[in-house]
């Protein structure tokens, strides 16, 4: 249940993201301030952005969430 709430609002965070704020900042932010969001998000270390290697505590909380996720998503049951 916990899952499935954390992926709600995780999918919601995203549409709002996109359907929303980035085409207001479309709107008002100058070139420059996108070049300084681009180094600023450069250095981010999400790992759920495939850019940067996975932490080993984001590893083993990745092989639980697979393991006790149903399928077809998960290896659960």
């Amino acid at each position: 249940e916990a899952l499935e709430h954390y992926v709600s609002f995780y999918r919601e965070h995203m549409r709002l993201e996109e359907s929303e704020i980035l085409l207001i900042a479309q709107a008002v932010l100058t070139a420059q301030d996108w070049v300084a969001l681009d180094a600023a998000f450069g250095l981010n270390q999400d790992p759920l952005a495939g850019q940067h290697s996975v932490a080993a505590d984001y590893q083993k909380l990745f092989s639980l969430i697979v393991h006790d996720t149903p399928a077809p998503i998960g290896l659960g049951a």
